[in-house]
């Protein structure tokens, strides 16, 4: 059966690892489209994060963000289906980064919403985060929350650890989705060594964007293909019906993978779509 649809992480899989998109992408990308293969981000990002990508690439079709809690449209800025915390939750999530997160962002349907440590890292660390409002704990939103990402200081523990921990104070057992990581996994961030926990309401991770394809746009799961290269793509390259790395993954992405393509910055999935459309113009 031809694939009709991949599904690519965006931060270390279509990016580089200097966040760059690497030569041929987006051609890749129309030829794709052009031999009937969608083409859909997954990422761990906010959906006010993922506009420039989208525009870079070209693209038409839905986004899945904040890892699977939210289906955007960044051409039309709607969301065609957004997953929210509970108020309460959102509130022990930021109480507790009030008392411990070095960096605090919690983004919501409408914004993005920053706390941050007076510190040089933690000020240098919030920098990239843009567009934020810079906000008090106590008008903190609760309403509407999507994603909570809360940076902890260097050397304060493990990124499991804090998982743990936050799930404990903050009552979060079945309530969330969570992923946790040092924060130099993502390219923007190379120069910090942060560990770092992401929250987002209950879902199946990044798994949701192939249940979306499946529900909504009527495709079998041996039609969809995903490529990635962190912990928290697994969800969906073990769902979709064929599994893709790039071969700067994390380790247990390249063992999970049917096959490892080149490395972001060597264009892999650049290689990937050109091969797919080539197929799909013969099919």
């Amino acid at each position: 059966m031809s694939i009709r649809a991949l599904i690519c992480d965006v931060d270390g899989t279509v990016l580089a690892d200097d966040g760059t998109l690497p030569e041929g992408t987006r051609e890749a990308v129309a030829k794709a489209r052009d031999a009937g293969i969608g083409v859909y981000l997954a990422t761990g990002r906010s959906p006010q994060a993922c506009g420039g990508i989208y525009e870079e690439l070209g693209l038409d079709t839905p986004v899945f963000a904040a890892n699977g809690a939210a289906v955007y449209r960044p051409d039309t800025d709607d969301y065609l289906r957004c997953l929210v915390m509970d108020p309460g939750v959102a509130s022990g999530i930021i109480a507790f980064a009030a008392a411990h997160a070095e960096v605090f962002i919690l983004a919501t349907t409408d914004e993005r919403h920053t706390l941050c440590a007076d510190t040089d890292h933690a000020r240098g660390l919030a920098a990239l985060v843009k567009p934020a409002l810079e906000t008090a704990p106590k008008d903190m939103p609760t309403e509407g929350v999507m994603k909570a990402v809360l940076v902890m200081p260097p050397g304060s523990g493990s990124p499991r650890q804090w998982r743990d921990r936050l799930v404990a104070d903050a009552a979060l057992d079945g309530n969330a989705y969570l992923t946790w990581y040092t924060v130099d996994a993502i390219p923007a961030f190379a120069a910090f060594d942060h560990p770092c926990v992401d929250v987002q309401p209950p879902c199946e991770g990044k798994a949701e964007a192939v249940r979306w394809l499946v529900e909504q746009e009527g495709l079998c799961h041996d039609e969809i293909a995903a490529v990635g290269d962190q912990l928290n793509d697994l969800p969906m390259l073990r769902a979709a019906g064929h599994a893709f790395a790039v071969a700067n993954a994390a380790q247990e992405v390249l063992e999970t993978a049917d096959e490892v393509l080149p490395a972001a910055g060597d264009s892999g999935v650049a290689v990937l779509l050109r091969r797919l459309a080539h197929r799909g113009l013969e099919d």
